[in-house]
């Protein structure tokens, strides 16, 4: 059984591909420590699950998310809403310390191939920036 569970584990680490991306702020509340996908770079009419941790640096009591994803600079999707739930082990306030989130979602069969950047980002009501993270990839 031990056998069993260290061979799913190890298939799970090297499916598990970090993704590059870049912070777009400087100091934002939530830091975000690691990303990562399986399949990366995502394919085009299948799952894709993603893996994120983060440190809260200071209290967060509600604000928006946005998302965008571009192909070619054209705008594909766009979505927001509320940072509070986004995910249901995600609540308000995101206390001072390290948090993670597993999403899957399936790649429309019809995305075509070429160059994409994916834009996520968080404000609190004031403006204040929570969050807000880039990554570019290719999908073919």
């Amino acid at each position: 059984m031990k056998c069993v569970i260290a061979t799913l584990t190890l298939c799970v680490l090297v499916v598990s591909i970090p993704v590059p991306h870049s912070l777009c702020e400087s100091d934002p509340a939530i830091t975000i420590l690691s990303a990562e996908a399986e399949p990366w770079p995502p394919v085009s009419g299948q799952q894709i699950t993603l893996h994120g941790e983060w440190n809260v640096t200071r209290p967060v009591f509600g604000g928006t998310y946005n998302t965008r994803i571009m192909y070619e600079w054209i705008t594909l999707d766009s979505s927001s809403g509320d940072i509070c739930s986004v995910d249901q082990f995600i609540s308000c306030p995101l206390q001072v310390g390290l948090g993670k989130i597993h999403k899957t979602t399936t790649v429309p069969s019809s995305a075509p191939p070429g160059s994409y950047k994916v834009r996520i980002s968080a404000d609190e009501g004031n403006g204040a920036t929570l969050l807000c993270l880039e990554a570019e990839f290719e999908m073919n």
